[in-house]
């Protein structure tokens, strides 16, 4: 067994715990125990959705059963749970995504990642794409509904710990369609930024000088690529000037705003 080659690290202290990510329906009782006496502590659900019919024209070979279920396996073990969530998939629309999502939260995660489905080279969905029958997400929508689940996850203090997939020349070579871009997570927390300006600057009028204080390491996405963010405020509210200012030592996604 592969847990086994951990062990002489776990009983020596160079290792704290294990991770694993895996299938749902892969999560038994007898499995859960099994994980826990071998010290793995952390495990990862490919979860993807929590509608039955996308998970079957997607060939998932799972249900939402097997995922309520595997989560409360692992909850009542003590395991850190994370779920993997794949907006995009075949026969999803925005309203069954944000029913995922809901339905995501009530298994109580200790932290997420939302991965856009893409089009990748030698598999079904890019059979389906050569047929017609499946169309990926615009960069925009991938965009917007990766967003729109981030907020409501950390609403509910569930961690979002990456968006977009981890960018490899390998993955690169395999894109055949789908919102795919090295950066997408700091796009999303661009469009985060430029939804929460739109609504300090509405509250205040749109009008006059706002000086804005922000996290150092916020900076880039505050002002978004090419400064795409600052462009559109300026657009929408031509009366007021945003003053931007960065504090090493605020907290990011912080920030603070004062008027005159």
């Amino acid at each position: 067994m592969l847990l086994e080659g951990a062990k002489p690290y776990l009983d020596r202290g160079a290792i704290a715990s294990l991770r694993l990510s895996t299938r749902p329906d892969c999560i038994t009782d007898e499995i859960g125990d099994l994980l826990w006496e071998y010290g793995v502590r952390t495990v990862e659900l490919g979860v993807q959705s929590m509608n039955d019919t996308v998970l079957e024209l997607s060939e998932r070979g799972h249900n939402a059963a097997d995922v309520r279920l595997a989560a409360a396996r692992l909850n009542a073990r003590g395991f850190n749970l994370g779920v993997q969530l794949m907006p995009g998939l075949p026969g999803e629309t925005t309203r069954i995504f944000v029913q995922t999502v809901q339905q995501v939260i009530r298994l109580a995660p200790d932290f997420v990642r939302i991965y856009p489905a893409l089009v990748i080279s030698n598999t079904g969905l890019e059979r389906l794409y050569n047929a017609s029958t499946y169309r990926p997400l615009s960069m925009n929508r991938a965009i917007a509904l990766t967003a729109r689940a981030r907020s409501l996850f950390i609403k509910e203090g569930i961690e979002v710990i990456r968006m977009g997939l981890q960018p490899s020349e390998k993955l690169e070579k395999r894109v055949i369609a789908g919102p795919y871009h090295q950066a997408f997570g700091e796009l999303v927390m661009s469009r985060t930024w430029l939804q929460r300006m739109r609504k300090i600057v509405s509250s205040t009028g749109g009008e006059g000088r706002i000086c804005v204080t922000i996290s150092e390491r916020d900076l880039s996405s505050f002002i978004g690529v090419k400064k795409a963010n600052m462009k559109r405020l300026a657009r929408l509210f031509p009366g007021c000037r945003i003053e931007l200012n960065t504090d090493k030592a605020m907290a990011r996604g912080e920030i603070t705003y004062a008027l005159g």
